[in-house]
């Protein structure tokens, strides 16, 4: 669980194409408040071992120390790193690329990282807030088994954006969309 810090939205045009670019900061202080109970939680209870066995102690605290030492490795080096995610739209496809793209429990993904749809078999599209398992951003709704959040992340006023800038292109598309409130 990443805190955004900065967000950034570009809309580049090209022949045939409109493409929307989010970058986004992810802080790790979430993740290192986290790392850091749980150690002290299992340090904690390691310490009533020491009274039976210093041995057993002094080796589960070996233990602990080098889980820790690697997950403090993962957190550094995922410091502030920029997440990136790319919606390209033709007058054919949707298709999302880059970080954090996710489908719904029955959507579809061509890989991970990587969502796509037709645009004859696209229902919907527009802002759409988020649950405890799906992110909030902008969504690509194709009907029951087929929807993918192509931006995650932003807030519904980009989504507005994003949504206008698709229909002004695109006119066919956004003639036939029933965008999401």
């Amino acid at each position: 669980m990443n805190a955004s810090a900065n967000t950034e939205l570009k809309i580049e045009e090209f022949p045939g194409e409109l493409r929307f670019r989010f970058d986004r900061q992810a802080s790790g202080t979430t993740q290192l408040v986290i790392f850091v109970i749980v150690i002290l939680i299992f340090i904690g209870a390691l310490t009533p071992i020491f009274t039976i066995s210093p041995l057993i102690f002094a080796l589960s605290m070996v233990i602990v120390l080098a889980f820790a030492a690697w997950i403090g490795m993962h957190i550094v080096k995922n410091w502030n790193k920029t997440l990136t995610t790319t919606l390209s739209v033709t007058s054919q496809r949707f298709e999302a690329t880059g970080d954090s793209v996710k489908s719904d429990w029955l959507g579809h993904q061509t890989r991970p990282g990587n969502a796509a749809a037709l645009v004859s078999e696209i229902k919907s599209f527009g802002y759409e807030m988020g649950s405890e398992d799906t992110p909030s951003g902008f969504w690509v709704r194709c009907g029951l088994f087929k929807n993918f959040c192509a931006l995650p992340g932003l807030k519904r006023e980009q989504c507005i954006a994003v949504s206008v800038a698709i229909a002004k292109r695109f006119p066919e598309i956004g003639a036939n969309m029933q965008r999401q409130r």
